[in-house]
């Protein structure tokens, strides 16, 4: 319990003029205290700053919904980061040692809406000319990211996707500033 008359001395700049000058204060031990406990709150916050769904709305009630969100998730992900750390012996807990906070997520978000997951491992090799059938060949988001087949053979770069050609067996780019999916699909043989 703390009451208002308990102070500690703190130092702030003040501009007198062109001149800054320091000027002791009497800070509430309250808030001295305070602030030496918030420390591992910048770190969460660091942690949900990565992949916040936070976005700006015109509702409060919205935006503290959001930030509870991102709480519970970066929470359970270190919980289950401690708790691989300390089972490493039960079945369902191995994963890749690139597992990160984002990959997380995705898992999450397929067990919450129980989505399936179509791919396992790697897609075989895929032909070398596929002539777009509109009602065969159609776009698919995967749950696993691979690398888009064009973008590797043009600049062999990995251009990490997660669109799929389930008839090419094949991961292509699909966005505005690179459509691989239709260069694919249009060209006339290798």
């Amino acid at each position: 319990m703390h009451t208002a008359n308990q102070h500690v001395p703190a130092k702030r700049r003040e501009r007198r003029g062109s001149q800054w000058a320091l000027k002791v204060i009497k800070k509430p031990l309250l808030v001295h205290e305070y602030n030496a406990g918030m420390l591992g709150v910048d770190k969460s916050d660091q942690i949900i700053g990565t992949y916040n769904v936070l976005r700006k709305c015109v509702r409060w009630w919205k935006t503290l919904f959001f930030h509870c969100v991102d709480i519970a998730c970066v929470n359970s992900f270190i919980l289950f980061q401690e708790h691989r750390k300390n089972s490493p012996e039960v079945p369902e807990l191995p994963r890749s040692i690139y597992f990160d906070q984002l990959a997380f997520r995705e898992e999450l978000i397929h067990q919450i809406f129980d989505y399936d997951e179509v791919a396992q491992g790697h897609a075989p090799i895929s032909p070398p000319f596929a002539p777009l059938d509109p009602l065969r060949h159609q776009p698919k988001r995967m749950y696993k990211r691979r690398n888009c087949k064009i973008c590797y053979e043009k600049t062999k770069t990995q251009n990490r996707t997660s669109v799929y050609c389930s008839t090419c067996k094949v991961y292509l780019c699909f966005v505005p500033s690179r459509d691989c999916f239709a260069e694919w699909h249009s060209r006339q043989g290798r």
